[in-house]
């Protein structure tokens, strides 16, 4: 089942590898905005999600460090935070201020909703069968 909308939602399907959203491209002043607030569920139970950002001095996505879970991305560029299992969304307050990469201008967000490897990362609709509410970015 292909990632879809469900009452405003966008829910996963289900199966595969690594599920991934991307944002469109962004043109934000990091020192404008400090917190990224996503609203989302976890009824897989996942232990962890990632947000990943890249920048117009530095456009590619980071890797994630070894561990697992895979702790912060080696190049500063992501922060790694623990997710509440169940049906029920949860609002997940991220303070960039904390992300040394989070700097100059960020161009593109990456939401990956399950613990990342080194490789395979596929449409949010392959692996995950949460739902995301919203992102915003104040």
């Amino acid at each position: 089942m292909p990632a879809r909308t469900d009452g405003g939602k966008l829910v996963g399907g289900g199966g595969g590898l690594e599920p991934a959203l991307h944002s469109p491209g962004l043109d934000l002043d990091a020192s404008e905005h400090r917190y990224v607030r996503i609203r989302m569920n976890n009824p897989d139970t996942r232990q962890s999600g990632y947000l990943l950002l890249t920048t117009a001095d530095d456009p590619e996505f980071d890797l994630p460090g070894d561990g697992v879970p895979p702790p912060n991305e080696k190049g500063l560029k992501g922060i790694a935070f623990s997710l509440v299992p169940g049906a029920e969304y949860t609002e997940y307050v991220l303070d960039m201020a904390t992300v040394p990469g989070w700097k100059g201008t960020i161009t593109q967000l990456k939401v990956q909703p399950f613990t990342r490897w080194n490789y395979h990362v596929a449409d949010v609709d392959i692996s995950w069968h949460g739902g995301i509410d919203s992102i915003r970015i104040d």
